[in-house]
């Protein structure tokens, strides 16, 4: 893995951990996301800039893990957001944030782990 790999990684933890902040601070109840404006945005631009971040890795990188992380669907998440944000299903947000951010956020940490270990 390139040492800017490594780097992506740790910025995409920062925003991952951004998201559990903002699940402890407004609460972890889909209710409350559909009905909280403020709480859609924080969650949307921490998954935006997730995507932006993929764009960086090396092309090696994303081979060699794609069939564990969905890295391009990610980028795609973040035009989906940033170019069609009046019509957002916001319902699909929240599984996304429930159940791919954490194997994101765990899959992160496993390949930073590796990379200080082979330092």
């Amino acid at each position: 893995m390139e040492n800017r790999d490594n780097i992506v990684l740790s910025k995409i933890v920062e925003y991952c951990d951004d998201i559990n902040d903002t699940l402890a601070r407004f609460g972890d109840e889909l209710e409350q996301f559909i009905a909280d404006k403020d709480f859609q945005k924080s969650i949307c631009m921490s998954l935006v800039q997730i995507g932006e971040l993929t764009t960086h890795f090396s092309e090696e990188f994303i081979q060699d893990t794609q069939t564990e992380i969905d890295w391009r669907g990610t980028k795609r998440l973040r035009n989906i957001v940033v170019h069609n944000y009046g019509s957002i299903n916001y319902n699909t947000i929240w599984e996304i944030v429930k159940f791919e951010i954490p194997d994101i956020l765990s899959f992160c940490r496993k390949e930073m782990q590796k990379h200080t270990e082979e330092q």
